[in-house]
């Protein structure tokens, strides 16, 4: 077909064709060629218009930029950062605080970008290839060593901050706020994010940094404390409003350590309205491990040794600041027997985990409990806002409870039976002519705690009789008091208001009565 087209020419145009396809023959294999050789040239080299961070890495040869890449990065390495805060200063190079540039990774990324296709070869000969390929740095910032320089400089930056609290002048009685401070901690999270992006930076433009000094200064964050300010002086507690002493023998030791530690968990207790406090939660378990001592303590109505004596002292002071400060315990027990530190109905008995003082906040303010322990007295006093109303504690209707007399008579074969008096006075008008024996023989002191049961220690023969009288337990008065807390206004009772009826169990004396003559 070609040669039929061809045939239809003249003879000039012929001429002419028979020039032009060849030299452009010629033209096509010279450029295949020169595009060859443009992508073998640049096969070990990097093309023309291409730098890395900054640095111009054209037409420079492979292990040159990456020697170059390695020197210029170690150095920068080197460089110290110095970070600031206030007056301090701390010097790290990069490495240290874990910023580092990946030099290999950057050469990859460098190599990506220098692909030389055949096309791009002819294109680069004729000078129309871009002239602004701009490589980033690969970087990494490793936390853990950042993280592991901050702990170290929190030791020297943070601050802890303080909560406000209630200082109260014990002997002055008068409290007053302390106020809070707030505390400051690194901010850890921003300082990774500065770094980060100086690590950015510098990846861009590596040279323009060479020189430079690196300054950053430490963030912090302030750290408010669990109390502020504000929060106590809503509470309204600017006033003494009750208090209440009781004393002690300062010479019995570990009775006073009981106190004492007792008082010490107690001290400084803040309520707010409607907040209930348990005097067992709060003081805890009466154990050695907590430092706790035997001394006296009542049990079953008897003065035994015991872990925790003296602390029921505490209760009982306690007690009485809050009835003063006119709230009412919501569980309070008194003891089985007079105290000596208290009148009859005033104590409050404790033991952990059946006997607790517990009462609740009712005022429209909070209220501080602060105890003071010294020399030979115990007082807690209750600091509030002051009301227009008083308190005042009563006990009246006391009544005695006389205790009963029982006898068991010991039969032959050793046991022991409970007789009536009838029987007793028969065995007795029986075995004798004469009684000398003072049935009703019992201490009635009202407060006498020192009394303790005899077994078979008093035994009294009487003489021209065949037996003998054992006193088995000694009896006790008791008591029975009613207690009530009285309100004035203004000098003038407004309110009575009955506590407790509180019983005081008298003890049955007990006697053996034993007979020698075994007919009997």
């Amino acid at each position: 077909m070609f040669k039929k087209y061809y045939d239809n020419f003249d003879k000039k145009s012929k001429k002419l064709i028979s020039i032009v396809i060849p030299v452009m023959i010629f033209f096509m294999f010279m450029m295949l060629g020169l595009g060859g050789y443009q992508q073998y040239r640049y096969q070990n080299t990097f093309i023309p218009g291409i730098s890395i961070a900054g640095i111009n890495i054209s037409e420079k040869s492979h292990t040159q930029v990456k020697k170059l890449l390695e020197q210029e990065l170690e150095n920068m390495s080197d460089q110290k950062i110095i970070l600031e805060h206030q007056e301090n200063t701390w010097e790290y190079n990069f490495h240290e605080l874990g910023m580092d540039w990946m030099v290999k990774a950057s050469f990859d990324k460098a190599l990506d970008n220098d692909e030389l296709s055949f096309f791009e070869g002819i294109k680069l000969l004729l000078a129309e290839i871009s002239q602004d390929q701009e490589i980033q740095l690969e970087h990494e910032l490793d936390e853990s060593k950042t993280k592991s320089i901050v702990s170290n400089l929190r030791d020297e930056i943070a601050q802890k901050p303080q909560d406000a609290e209630y200082q109260v002048n014990k002997y002055a009685q008068s409290v007053s706020i302390k106020p809070h401070q707030n505390g400051k901690e690194i901010d850890e999270s921003k300082f990774i994010s500065e770094l980060n992006y100086l690590l950015e930076q510098i990846s861009q433009d590596l040279r323009s940094f060479t020189d430079a000094e690196f300054v950053i200064e430490i963030p912090t964050t302030t750290v408010e404390p669990d109390t502020l300010t504000e929060e106590l002086q809503e509470l309204g507690i600017d006033t003494l409003i009750s208090t209440f002493e009781t004393h002690y023998d300062e010479d019995d030791e570990q009775r006073v350590t009981n106190i004492e530690l007792a008082s010490e968990k107690l001290d400084n207790k803040k309520l707010e309205p409607g907040e209930k406090l348990s005097f067992n939660e709060v003081v805890g378990p009466r154990t050695r491990e907590r430092g706790y001592q035997e001394a006296p303590v009542i049990i079953d109505g008897e003065l035994v040794d015991g872990l925790g004596g003296g602390i029921c002292q505490v209760s009982t002071t306690l007690y009485n600041s809050v009835l003063k400060a006119g709230i009412i315990p919501i569980e309070r027990s008194p003891h089985g027997i007079p105290v000596e530190y208290v009148s009859l109905g005033r104590d409050a008995a404790v033991a952990y985990d059946y006997l607790d003082l517990v009462f609740e906040n009712h005022r429209d303010n909070g209220i501080l409990i602060s105890t003071l322990v010294d020399e030979n007295r115990l007082r807690v006093d209750i600091y509030g806002s002051q009301e227009s109303h008083d308190y005042t504690i009563r006990t009246e209707d006391y009544q005695e409870i006389h205790p009963d007399t029982i006898y068991f008579l010991k039969t032959d074969d050793g046991e022991r039976v409970e007789i009536s008096q009838e029987e007793k006075q028969e065995l007795l008008d029986t075995n004798e002519s004469d009684e000398n024996v003072n049935e009703n023989d019992y201490d009635n002191e009202e407060n006498d705690l020192e009394e303790t049961n005899t077994n078979n220690d008093d035994k009294e023969h009487i003489e021209d009789t065949n037996y003998e009288i054992t006193e088995l337990q000694r009896g006790r008065l008791g008591y029975q008091i009613e207690v009530w807390l009285l309100t004035y206004k203004n000098d003038e009772k407004v309110d009575k208001e009955h506590i407790a009826t509180d019983i005081y169990p008298s003890r049955d004396e007990k006697y053996l009565i034993e007979l020698e003559d075994s007919d009997q």
